[in-house]
């Protein structure tokens, strides 16, 4: 197994201390809208393809 640089595991440690911070939540509520909307807009591009097919 290869060594990982200490730059990329102090960077690893920062990300998994932000996922503990209270806008965790304002993060989940945004990639949550984010995702539905690029779900809703697959939904949508889906039947336009299939009445047009």
């Amino acid at each position: 197994m290869k060594k990982i640089p200490e730059c990329i595991k102090s960077q690893n440690k920062g990300f998994e201390a932000s996922l503990t911070i209270p806008h965790e939540e304002a993060f989940l509520n945004a990639f949550i809208s984010i995702a539905k909307k690029g779900i809703a807009e697959w939904e949508r591009t889906k039947t336009v393809e299939e009445k047009e097919g």
